[in-house]
């Protein structure tokens, strides 16, 4: 690739897809036992939870190793279809502002301001987060399953079963249940 050519979109989105869900195998364990956390002792005093290593031990203990990628399937949708979007979705949005609010037809890309730039990762992110929140909603209901009693559990098999099912059991409108927070972080945090 020469210097100053673009990148096609679907090698932006596939890039950025790969790279997230490799990512994604590294930290899932680290996001699991934060969540596992986060859900132990609630009513408890703080200082009665357990720590980051016990509950990752505990898990192991009780799951085997597998238990630490409990809902690695929803992470994977999840980071291709919020990052891989993000991703791709940036450099156009950046062109786009760059474009409308500049008179000049050069390079859009070369003389985007920081504005632009602010503004594109802002809807970037936020549109990224939108697509990506029924996955979102499926990989914390997998993370968090182990915590309920057993007769309230889902113990979805993978995220296509947990999709299917919400929609099947409480309708397709819950796939986007807090959507609004999730993308108003997601539009902040890739400002």
């Amino acid at each position: 690739m020469q210097s100053g050519e673009t990148i096609p979109i679907t090698k932006q989105w596939l890039l950025g897809s790969v790279s997230s869900m490799s990512a994604a195998v590294c930290t899932h364990p680290i996001d699991l036992t934060k969540i596992r956390m986060q859900l132990a002792g609630e009513g408890v005093r703080t200082s009665d939870r357990p720590g980051m290593l016990a509950t990752a031990t505990a898990i192991v203990r009780h799951d085997g190793i597998g238990g630490l990628y409990r809902g690695l399937t929803a992470s994977f949708l999840r980071q291709v279809l919020y990052s891989g979007s993000r991703i791709a979705l940036y450099p156009s949005i950046r062109d786009l502002v760059a474009r409308s609010s500049s008179s000049s037809s050069s390079s859009p890309a070369a003389g985007a301001s920081m504005w632009a730039k602010s503004m594109a990762g802002l809807a970037a992110g936020a549109i990224g987060s939108a697509i990506a929140n029924p996955a979102d909603l499926c990989l914390v209901r997998m993370q968090g399953d182990a915590r309920l009693p057993a007769e309230r559990r889902r113990n979805y098999a993978n995220v296509v079963d947990g999709l299917t099912r919400i929609c099947r059991e409480e309708g397709a409108p819950t796939l986007w249940r807090g959507c609004v927070p999730t993308v108003v972080r997601a539009a902040l945090v890739t400002l």
